[in-house]
């Protein structure tokens, strides 16, 4: 999505919207500086009450959390201990005291 807060393409042959166009009452530069604020804001607020990816008793609902799973990556059988998930939503396999990080396959 995007907002333009004033119109002012030079490239163009046809008029665009502005928010600047709706109102003499707003000023762009303001109004820019508290979507931002609102925005980031938000962004905030959710990382704070997002669930997040090592709380164990998150990773409990998860199906085979701390069993033995197959994963088909391409040929290959990888196999493991369901251990978690990483920071990019990888599973972890752990297989005698090693961590694999999977970040695609089939869990067969």
């Amino acid at each position: 999505m995007g907002v333009n807060f004033v119109s002012s393409p030079s490239d163009l042959n046809y008029k665009t919207i502005a928010v600047n166009s709706f109102s003499k009452d707003v000023y762009p530069i303001n109004l820019f500086l508290h979507l931002t604020k609102d925005i980031s804001n938000s962004i905030l607020n959710l990382k704070e009450r997002f669930i997040y990816k090592n709380d164990r008793k998150f990773l409990q609902n998860f199906k085979d959390f701390g069993k033995f799973i197959n994963i088909k990556k391409n040929e290959e059988i990888i196999k493991g201990i369901f251990f978690g998930l990483g920071n990019n939503g990888e599973i972890i396999l752990k297989k005698d005291d090693k961590l694999n990080f999977i970040s695609y396959g089939e869990v067969i």
